[in-house]
């Protein structure tokens, strides 16, 4: 952040994201468990995001306290494209390898 006004008007606008985001997550994530497993699934979900938001700085303050900020986001940005790719590229020979096995 380059300035302090900068921080003030974003952290609302990123704080009312996070918000909408984490309820329609929930309601996603209930919408795909049975009536039974439903307090069970709502406790798994609510502790991996406590505990992701308790060990990130943990895990990531000796990444970003030997480089600057802006390049570990954008490392962080990559790897993630990266993941996507190889993700949908395993999916999609996945899916042909099926539907060539179903052909046969």
């Amino acid at each position: 952040v380059s300035s302090i006004t900068v921080f003030f008007f974003t952290s609302p606008i990123v704080g009312f994201g996070g918000g909408i985001m984490m309820t329609n997550m929930t309601a996603w994530m209930l919408s795909k468990t049975s009536l039974k497993k439903r307090v069970k699934s709502s406790g798994y979900f609510t502790s991996a995001l406590f505990l992701g938001q308790f060990f990130s700085p943990i895990i990531f303050h000796p990444v970003v306290s030997r480089m600057p900020v802006q390049d570990f986001f954008f490392l962080i940005g990559v790897s993630l494209m990266m993941l996507v790719v190889l993700s949908a590229l395993y999916l999609t020979t996945k899916k042909r390898a099926v539907l060539l096995k179903n052909k046969v």
